[in-house]
This record gives C-alpha cells, structure tokens and sequence, in this order.
C-alpha cells in the first residue's frame, strides 16, 4: 500500500517537489525516483496538491507559480518571467515575497490583502495604488520600491509590522502616523527626521538603521520602548543613550558617537 504524501518526512516532501519542478522529468520518471518511498503520484498536479510546504524559487514562470497556490510560504527571487497573471492567484499563501520581479505590477498586489505576511522587494512598478489597500496584513515589507509614497503608508496603521527599506519617498509626514504599531523597522530611509520619530515612543519595537537625520532630540523620547536598536545612527550620541534606561532591550551598532560602555 502507498503511502499519502503527507506521511512523508519533511526533507523527503521537499526532494518530491524539487524533482517536480525539474522540467526534465516526466510523470513516470518522477515515480520511479520515489519508489524507495514507498509513494506513488498520477500526475504532477497531484504531487503539488499533496505536498503544501515551503518553496523558495528562481527564474519561474506563470505556469509553475500557479501550480503554487497551496503552499504556506512561497519566496519568488529573481523571476523576470513572472506576471500578475499568476501572482494575483497567490492569495490563500500565508507568507509571500516577491524580490527583482519587475513585471508585477499593482494588479496583483492589490488582491493580495488577505495574506499573513507580504514581503515586496525590487519590484519598481508596485505603487501606492496597491500598497494602500494592504492594512489588512499583519506583516508588510517594502524594501527599494521608489514609486510608494506617504499616501499609502500613512493608511497601514492598522498593521502590526511594518518594514520600510530604501523608500525614498516615505517623509515624516506619514511615519508621525505610525505609532500604534506593534513593530516598525525605518532602514535607510534618508528623509525620516526627529519629527516623526519622537512620536513613535509608544511602539512595542523599534529599528532605525542608516538614518542619517535622526538625532538625540527624538531618541531620548523613545524610553518607553520594549526593544530598540539603532544600526549605523551617526548624529546620535551617549546624551541620549543616558535617557534609555527603562528600555528592556537596546542593540546599538556602528554609531560612532555613542560609546558602548554609557549604557
């Protein structure tokens, strides 16, 4: 008797769907590199269905990321070939990150509110015309996305995380309106000021990495925080490190004006 996929040992899962992506492989092929599972599949549809585990994939195409709907986590790198034609259909996923694909576009994105966790990165043609329908998620990242302004991301307030990499257009005017957050990650972001940041004192966590604007006039507010770290901060200095004394956890790394010894 065959035994169901999902009997099947994790690492075996996970060899069942490399072999199924192999294009060279045909069904019967497949299955006679499984018989030392003792796991018989009809056809490869079958085989995706049974198996819904992570996949992190490389220069696919439409037709093997709609066969992917299934899976928990799926991680698209560097697939120019990808459209919105399948990633429109990846909106049962828990987790999805998209990173260098330049094809996808707002068409997609915006069907995609329903997901965990959404992860965009290098993917030059996502606008706020989708990101502003994105509140719903509980995890979002953008990461080197120029064309997302304030007038999406001052609608996600309703998240619980938020990334924000390399957005060059993201200004104080909509980080002042993230303070209910539970988590905010501001990563090279060169227009974030003292402004905003000393109004985000009531954050569970806080990151603030190469962010050349933020001083020790927004810094010293933020002594209410659960976890704050601050990554390459160099116009904060150990004046306001001294103010830090009830964060429960404090990570400071490459800030040339603080000495690690003040805190």
């Amino acid at each position: 008797m065959k035994m169901k996929a999902n009997r099947l040992p994790k690492y075996q899962k996970l060899l069942l769907r490399k072999l199924m992506f192999n294009r060279l492989l045909n069904d019967s092929l497949i299955n006679k590199c499984l018989d030392k599972y003792n796991f018989k599949i009809n056809n490869l549809d079958k085989l995706d269905n049974d198996l819904p585990l992570n996949y992190r994939g490389y220069n696919l195409t439409d037709k093997q990321v709609k066969m992917l709907g299934g899976l928990h986590t799926l991680e698209l790198w560097d697939c120019p070939n990808i459209t919105d034609e399948s990633v429109k259909m990846l909106g049962e996923l828990h987790t999805l990150e998209l990173w260098n694909c330049p094809n996808i576009t707002d068409e997609s994105i915006k069907m995609l509110g329903g997901l965990h966790t959404l992860k965009l990165i290098a993917c030059p043609n996502i606008t706020d015309k989708s990101v502003k329908l994105l509140g719903g998620l509980h995890t979002l990242k953008l990461s080197h996305c120029p064309n997302i302004t304030d007038e999406s991301v001052k609608i996600l307030r309703g998240l619980h995380t938020l990334e924000l990499w390399d957005c060059p257009n993201i200004t104080d005017e909509s980080v002042k309106m993230l303070g209910g957050l539970h988590t905010l990650k501001l990563i090279a972001c060169p227009n974030i000021t003292d402004n905003s940041v000393k109004l985000l004192g009531r954050l569970h966590a806080l990151k603030l990495a190469n962010c050349p604007n933020i001083t020790d006039e927004s810094v010293k507010m933020l002594g209410e925080l659960h976890t704050l770290i601050l990554w390459n901060c160099p116009n904060i200095t150990n004046d306001a490190v001294k103010m830090l004394k009830r964060v429960h956890t404090l990570k400071i790394s490459y800030c040339p004006n603080i000495n690690v010894n003040s805190y």
